[in-house]
C-alpha cells in the first residue's frame, strides 16, 4: 500500500514597512467533528442529534427469492439471519438509531427470534405465527406487535405473501399507545478492534440448505453479500437499489432443534442461542476465532479466543448469522 504523507513548511513571513508590524491574525480554526452517541447494537458512534434513548424494534423479514430486494436492511443497526422450514432463512432486522420508511417484506416469527429480543429489550413486529409460538414468544418477556391496518401496508406490485411492509415509525407508534417500555438496549456484544493476529480472508459462504449466504471482501473496504449466487440488494421507498455490504460479518454456530407444541400446532425449527460454540468474527480483510457463550436469553454474548482472551467485533454496520452446527462454513484465503 502506497502511503503519500503531505509535508508543510513555515508560512513564509512578509515584513510590514511600519517599525512595528502588528501580529498577523490568527487562521480561523476548522470545525472539529461531531460525534454522537455510540450504538449499543452495531457500537458504531451515530451522529450528533441521533437519539438512541429509546427502544430497539425488531421486524422479522422475509427472505424468500421473491422477497428480494427487501426494503430497510440497508438501515438497520444489525441484521440476525436464523435458519427457518426447509432450510431457507429469515431475518430478523433490529431497528435503533434509524427509523426508515418502508421495511420489509415482514413474515412469521419463529422461537429463536425471541430469544435475541429478549436481550434487547425490543418489541418484535411479524405477520403473525401460530398461537403457541406467539404464547412462546410473549413468555420470554418479548412483546409483539402484529399486523392491523396502523402497523402494516400491502405493497402493490409484489406477490402475496411476500408485499406486507411497515415504517418504523409506525411501529414506535403502536408500543407508545400501548404503553410499551421505551428504555434503550443493553450493549449485547463486546464491541472493540479486531484482536491481533487475524487472518486474510477473501471470503466466507454459508450453506443453510437452499439458502446459501456468501459474503465477499471488497477493496473498498467491505463485505458484499451473495445469496443464492445473486447480489443482494436493498430498495427503498423511492425504488432506489443499493447493495448490500457489511463492516462486520459475525458467525456463531448454534446447535438447531425442533420446536414442537404442546397442543395444537405444527412443529417448527429453532436455534439454541444459550449455551456455546465457535464463533467467527470477520472484518478488514481478515478473520479471526473464537467461542461465543451466554447462559441466559436475556444475557448479552461473551466472545473469547482460542487463549481466553476477550474477542471482539469491530464496530459498524453488522450482520449476524446464526448458523447451524451441523454445517460447515467455507473461508477463502488470498493466495500467494
Amino acid at each position: 500500500m502506497l502511503v503519500v504523507t503531505a509535508c508543510s513548511s513555515d508560512p513564509e513571513v512578509i515584513a510590514s514597512p511600519s517599525p512595528s508590524p502588528s501580529p498577523s491574525p490568527s487562521p480561523s480554526p476548522s470545525p472539529s467533528p461531531v460525534f454522537g452517541p455510540i450504538s449499543p447494537l452495531n457500537g458504531a458512534v451515530t451522529v450528533a442529534e441521533t437519539d438512541l434513548d429509546h427502544r430497539a424494534i425488531g421486524v422479522k423479514i422475509d427472505n424468500h427469492a421473491r422477497a428480494r430486494p427487501q426494503a430497510g436492511l440497508d438501515q438497520a443497526d444489525v441484521i440476525v439471519e436464523i435458519l427457518v422450514e426447509g432450510g431457507l432463512t429469515r431475518f430478523l432486522a433490529l431497528f435503533h438509531s434509524r427509523a426508515p420508511d418502508g421495511v420489509g417484506p415482514i413474515r412469521s416469527g419463529r422461537p429463536t427470534d425471541s430469544t435475541i429480543a429478549a436481550a434487547l429489550g425490543a418489541p418484535l413486529a411479524i405477520s403473525g405465527a401460530q398461537g403457541w409460538v406467539q404464547n412462546l414468544i410473549v413468555s420470554h418477556g418479548v412483546n409483539l406487535i402484529g399486523h392491523t391496518s396502523s402497523t402494516m401496508y400491502r405493497m402493490p406490485g409484489r406477490p402475496a405473501p411476500h408485499n406486507l411492509f411497515t415504517d418504523i415509525s409506525r411501529l414506535h407508534a403502536n408500543a407508545d399507545s400501548r404503553g410499551l417500555p421505551d428504555d434503550p438496549p443493553q450493549t449485547w456484544l463486546p464491541f472493540g478492534p479486531l484482536v491481533s493476529g487475524a487472518e486474510p480472508a477473501t471470503s466466507v459462504s454459508l450453506t443453510f440448505g437452499p439458502t446459501t449466504a456468501e459474503w465477499r471482501w471488497h477493496s473498498d473496504g467491505e463485505w458484499r453479500r451473495i445469496t443464492d449466487g445473486q447480489t443482494h440488494n436493498a430498495v427503498n421507498v423511492d425504488g432506489d437499489v443499493e447493495r448490500i455490504v457489511a463492516d462486520t460479518v459475525l458467525v456463531l454456530q448454534m446447535d438447531t432443534y425442533t420446536a414442537s407444541p404442546s397442543g395444537s400446532g405444527s412443529s417448527v425449527p429453532a436455534t439454541d442461542t444459550t449455551g456455546s460454540g465457535p464463533a467467527w468474527v470477520f472484518s478488514d480483510g481478515k478473520y479471526a476465532t473464537g467461542t461465543w457463550s451466554r447462559a441466559e436469553i436475556t444475557d448479552p454474548f461473551e466472545l473469547t479466543t482460542d487463549d481466553g482472551q476477550r474477542l471482539a467485533v469491530p464496530p459498524g454496520r453488522l450482520w449476524v448469522e446464526l448458523f447451524p452446527s451441523s454445517r460447515t462454513l467455507v473461508i477463502d484465503e488470498p493466495t500467494g
